[in-house]
């Protein structure tokens, strides 16, 4: 049998008030004309399994169709394959 675990022992607080030192002079000092930047959290949704599976179903099969729709459709697109097509028809082609 092992013996209980101690609790570890918090670190020091850092002292309150104003600091003691200046600052190194490669550290340059606050502007007070600019605001700190706030940092935000992204915001966090429900998770899958909290959610309806019929509407998730619903939707995920929405968005395989979509996608299929368009990928038998891409030859229609300017971008993708629907561009001007050259044909030309030779009666020699012996110096090509």
């Amino acid at each position: 049998m092992t013996p209980p675990r101690r609790p570890r022992p918090h670190p020091p607080e850092p002292p309150s008030g104003p600091p003691t030192s200046a600052p190194p002079s490669s550290v340059a000092p606050a502007r007070p004309d600019k605001p700190a930047m706030k940092t935000r959290r992204a915001p966090r949704g429900r998770s899958f399994s909290s959610r309806n599976p019929t509407v998730i179903g619903a939707i995920g099969l929405v968005v395989i169709g979509a996608l299929l729709w368009a990928s038998f459709n891409a030859s229609k697109l300017p971008i993708i394959g629907g561009g001007t097509v050259y044909s030309a028809q030779f009666s020699e082609a012996a110096g090509l």
